[in-house]
Parts: C-alpha cells; structure tokens; sequence
C-alpha cells in the first residue's frame, strides 16, 4: 500500500513514482495555458477506474466488474491516450504513448520502452530520440545534446502495477478525486447503476462547455476569509487551491451552526453525536 504524504500534495511538491517518472503539480495559471478541459480531461482519464467507464464497457459487451484498474489501464489501451504534450506538462517528458504492454518472467503485465535523448536541433526546437536507435548520439544531426531521459541508455523503462498505484493515488490525492468501485449485487443494482451512470454523463454533457475552475475561483476570489485575490490567485498549486474551497465551506457551515445553535431558536446542538459535533462543528478538521 503506497502511502502519500499529505503535507507534500499540499505543498505542491513533485511526486517521484519511479526513477523515470516524475509527476508535476500545476498551478491554475498552468492548467489555464494548458486548456482545462483537456487538462482534467487527460487527469481524470488517468484516474479512471472500470467503474467510471461502465458505460463504454456494457456497450463493447464487456463486464465492468470483472475488469481490475490495472488490466484497464493497460489492456484496454488507456495508457496510450497519454502523448508527448501531457508528458511534457505533467509527466516531465515521460511519453505514455511510447511504452508497450509486456508480461515479465512471473507472467505479470508491465508496460516497457527505451530511454530517450533530449537533445536540441540547429533552429532551437527540443527534441527527443530514441537511444537504442543511434550509436554516437553526438554525431547525430548536430544535436546539441542536453542529456539521457533515464540513467543508462541500455536500461528498460518499465511501468509496474505498483507504479500506477501510486501515480493514481497521488493524482486522486492532489485533484480531490474519489476512487470509484462498484460492485452490484445483483442485476437490477447493476441496472441501477447504468442508469445512474448515464444520468451523470448526460448531465457533464450538458455542461461541457462550463468551466468548473472558472466558478470556483470567481467564488473564492469574492468570499470573506479567502486570502487571494483575482490577481494572485493563480499562482496557487491545484491542490492548495481545492483545499481552500473545502476549508472555507467548511469555516462558514460550523460557524453557521454554532450561530443557529447558540441562538435558541435553531438547531439542538446538544442532540449531536460526538462524531457529527467533530465533522460539523470542528472546521480545523479533516476534509475527507
């Protein structure tokens, strides 16, 4: 079990999966640059679990209970949805789509690639080339060399299960995702929750061309107790951010409820368990 070190995600620090993956997080000025949509669309995609996708996965004929994360991610391609663009602003330069599904000598599935050159062209361009395809790297081109994207150009890159365990907690972790397993008892649960399932997609299409940072910010920027402004604001790393707007409802919902409380005429905080007092009431506590 990978344990996360809250206190870094919050920081924003970078998150080290392996010797070759490293993961970046954004600052809202960032993913604004980047696009949002494709942004959260490429995270989220990253994340997702066959729960998440029940719906494209009943319409292929295919049992989205049956169906682990990893095998998900890996036999059903998900993994080469990841190009160079989302490498380079997420990933430090780790190329998803350049890996390739292999079973080691315990018969378990791992991805594999080659390490690359970063190297820059005579017009300035960056450019990445395959180790394994050049001799003299030097010689090549009259690339300006800048340095081997792993340690060794003979060595494998290999992305494990465990890997992706990590890189899916931290993300989760850093963009306030909820992991997502369901397992129907039965067929009418099943029914259920296709129908539930389709009910939430139609309502994202709805909204798909909304900017779900745009209101959080426009809030954020204009409620009492948030400590930046329009201009500042980007600056904050994504998890900080989404912090603050589960901290600041949280402030406003307890001091609302001791004000009711206390006033004689709302509610009964004396009819509230210790554990509903502690999630209710006590707003430097956790947010999960």
């Amino acid at each position: 079990m990978t344990n996360i070190d809250e206190l870094q995600v919050y920081r924003g620090k970078d998150f080290v999966v392996n010797d070759y993956l490293v993961i970046q997080q954004r600052t809202l000025d960032d993913i604004c640059d980047f696009g949002e949509k494709k942004y959260f669309s490429f995270v989220s995609t990253f994340c997702a679990t066959p729960s998440d996708m029940m719906i494209e996965l009943e319409q292929q004929g295919i049992d989205f209970v049956k169906i682990g994360d990893w095998e998900f991610f890996t036999e059903y391609g998900i993994f080469t949805t990841f190009n160079k663009e989302i490498g380079d602003f997420l990933f430090r330069g780790f190329d998803f789509s350049k890996l390739v599904p292999f079973k080691d000598q315990d018969g378990k599935v791992v991805l594999v690639g080659y390490p690359y050159y970063e190297g820059i062209d005579p017009s300035g361009d960056v450019v990445y080339l395959p180790a394994s395809d050049y001799e003299d790297v030097d010689d090549c081109f009259e690339l300006k060399i800048c340095g081997l994207k792993c340690h060794d150009r003979d060595e494998q890159i290999i992305f494990t299960e465990a890997d992706y365990e990590k890189a899916t907690k931290y993300l989760r972790k850093a963009h306030k995702f909820k992991y997502n397993k369901i397992k129907p008892g039965n067929k009418a649960a099943r029914k259920m929750e296709l129908k539930l399932a389709m009910r939430d997609r139609a309502k994202a299409l709805a909204r798909k061309d909304k900017s779900e940072l745009l209101e959080l910010i426009s809030a954020m920027t204009n409620i009492e107790g948030f400590k930046y402004g329009w201009l500042d604001v980007w600056d904050m790393k994504i998890n900080a951010f989404l912090d603050a707007v589960s901290r600041v409802q949280k402030i406003k919902n307890a001091f609302l409820l001791l004000q009711s409380g206390y006033s004689g005429f709302g509610v009964d905080l004396n009819k509230f368990t210790a554990s509903q007092k502690e999630k209710s009431l006590n707003w430097m506590g956790s947010l999960d």
